[in-house]
């Protein structure tokens, strides 16, 4: 439950109690939540953010040691969601909004505000992730990051697209979900990730399976620093990458 600290943390022991010393050669880290209005987790964390982002980047940090050295990546499933974000700081230009990390200054547009800040932290925490394994020395490691397409998902569940609804809203979320990729067709770039040989560490790929030139703010290093940093403090832990 990566919006639970504790159950983040335990999952190392069972792991090692279910598959022992087995390497790990792929973490997919998939989460993808948002809700209509602002919800605070038991941590005191506002949910859209611990389950995207602080919750995987606790998980990564504990699991890393488990990691194969013969060769191993680091998947997150970001979104062009990314795309939306806006920085109070500059006056609303595109970046990430480091004030406003816990929602703590709006929570706008039905969630969808949240969910764009945790997408460009997915970016942002591969990016770092990279650059440090690289000044490590960690050739074995390739972090990557994508938008996997508009999918059929459950995330849909708070919005207009809703299943179940009746009407003209019917009528939409039908047309909708006629007109989106499946879950299957929306996995096509993560499996591609996961499988092909070669990829292009620390980048970031569409859901083509093409790797994607990013903005500047979605390219920040100092911003890709103060996060993990943020993160670190936040989790309560020190993501060693060695």
């Amino acid at each position: 439950d990566l919006n639970n600290f504790a159950s983040v943390r335990s999952f190392p022991e069972r792991y090692e109690k279910l598959l022992g010393a087995r390497k790990i050669d792929v973490l997919m880290n998939n989460a993808g939540a948002i809700t209509k209005d602002r919800e605070i987790s038991k941590d005191g964390i506002e949910k859209t953010f611990q389950s995207n982002h602080l919750g995987p980047f606790l998980l990564t940090s504990l699991i890393f040691p488990y990691l194969n050295r013969d060769g191993a990546r680091v998947i997150n499933v970001s979104s062009m969601a990314h795309q939306f974000v806006t920085d109070h700081n500059t006056g609303g230009k595109p970046g990430l909004d480091l004030d406003n990390l816990n929602s703590e200054l709006s929570y706008a547009a039905d969630g969808w505000e949240a969910y764009g800040q945790t997408k460009l932290e997915n970016i942002l925490f591969t990016e770092e992730l990279q650059r440090k394994a690289d000044a490590a020395g960690l050739t074995w490691l390739s972090t990557v990051s994508l938008h996997p397409g508009v999918i059929g998902t459950d995330i849909w569940r708070s919005t207009v697209f809703a299943k179940g609804q009746v009407g003209l809203q019917a009528l939409t979320s039908t047309l909708f979900y006629n007109n989106v990729l499946t879950t299957e067709e929306g996995s096509n770039t993560q499996v591609m990730l996961a499988s092909e040989k070669n990829i292009a560490k620390g980048q970031y790929y569409d859901e083509n399976g093409h790797v994607k030139n990013l903005a500047p703010f979605a390219r920040d290093a100092v911003k890709a620093r103060d996060l993990w940093d943020i993160s670190e403090k936040l989790t309560g832990c020190v993501f060693n990458v060695q």
